[in-house]
């Protein structure tokens, strides 16, 4: 993370990442997403009855790394991705652990997510600098697998909002009230927007006609836990296919004499051969 990009994620929330994907580790998820395409489910509605964000369902994923390869093989190797876990590092320190993946794909009509997240909604959700030191609870890493342009909808947010000291009041989060202070941020496919969830955030409806498709890649300090779950379902199943990094990555949670991910990092860059993607 340069100097620029620290200034803005700590008066943000928020920052988008250019290019963070190659245009082939783009067609490789795309690709899982379309051969796994019975796999997707629809949940309860995310709009909360609000008219501004009302629409059809989302499609949703999750459980990759046990897919069928290469698939399985596409999504570990995003949850480790180098370029990622040095971002990471930076804003959650040393032994970070992994805590969700999960892909949308929304066409044209579908829902919004009312807002929600907000520093002080719970005790995951946070941030603060210190000693020169940016730390965060859950933070997320929303990779864009589809463009979307100013006014398509999608991610959306209110930047600064995870400095807050009240929470988002519930007209707020329907977009009732002070949806011009809302940000719809647009981006390309193999960008990504790295946030804290301590960020008011939520999705607007699609509105454009082709498919918004985004993976998002939730994380954590090492001793924090967010989900039910310590470890990922089916990991027995694929556990003896990670690399060191991605083991170290998806360790349950606890505090002290954690994995040196930073290490890993290097050593698996350092191989011969290794691309990153």
């Amino acid at each position: 993370m340069n100097e620029h990009e620290r200034y803005f994620f700590d008066v943000n929330g928020y920052i988008v990442i250019k290019g963070i994907l190659s245009p082939e580790m783009v067609r490789l998820l795309n690709t899982a997403l379309d051969d796994n395409s019975d796999r997707s489910t629809t949940g309860f509605s995310l709009a909360a009855g609000a008219a501004t964000l009302n629409g059809t369902r989302r499609q949703d994923f999750e459980d990759f790394f046990a897919w069928p390869e290469p698939a399985g093989d596409t999504f570990r190797r995003l949850v480790a991705l180098p370029a990622a876990v040095r971002y990471l590092l930076e804003i959650l320190g040393e032994g970070f652990r992994y805590d969700t993946v999960r892909a949308t794909v929304m066409t044209t009509g579908t829902e919004g997510f009312k807002l929600h997240g907000g520093g002080g909604s719970e005790d995951t959700l946070y941030y603060s600098f210190v000693n020169g030191k940016i730390r965060n609870g859950l933070v997320n890493i929303s990779y864009s697998l589809t463009d979307v342009e100013a006014g398509d909808g999608g991610f959306a947010c209110l930047p600064g909002s995870h400095k807050a000291n009240l929470p988002c009041p519930v007209e707020v989060s329907r977009l009732d009230v002070g949806s011009h202070y809302v940000q719809n941020i647009p981006v390309k496919a193999g960008d990504a927007i790295l946030f804290t969830e301590a960020l008011v955030h939520g999705t607007l409806p699609w509105k454009a006609p082709n498919e918004r498709r985004t993976v998002f890649a939730r994380y954590s300090p090492g001793p924090l836990q967010f989900r039910r779950d310590p470890l990922p379902k089916g990991y027995e199943t694929f556990a003896p296919l990670l690399t060191p990094l991605q083991k170290a990555i998806l360790e349950p949670p606890y505090f002290g004499s954690r994995p040196k991910i930073a290490r890993l990092l290097e050593k698996e860059v350092a191989k011969e051969g290794a691309v990153e993607p």
